[in-house]
């Protein structure tokens, strides 16, 4: 290959790696967003069930007139 060829080709084919390697970042990072998200939806989900235990709880003593097992 002569020196033009080899100037012209890292113009071309430089770029795209760039891109190739910014695909690759991003597509990390939607990955490692993806799992955050699902944390947090998990730990939502855990709250919520909680929640649920405690009104249940709530309603149990409002029927029988207590306010044990709350605390």
């Amino acid at each position: 290959m002569c020196v033009q060829t080899i100037k012209v080709t890292r113009i071309i084919v430089l770029p795209f790696m760039c891109v190739a390697d910014d695909f690759e970042e991003i597509k990390q990072d939607i990955s490692s967003f993806r799992y955050e998200m699902l944390n947090v939806l998990k730990s939502r989900e855990q709250q919520l069930v909680e929640l649920n235990r405690s009104l249940s709880q709530f309603k149990r003593s409002m029927s029988t007139g207590t306010m044990s097992g709350l605390y």
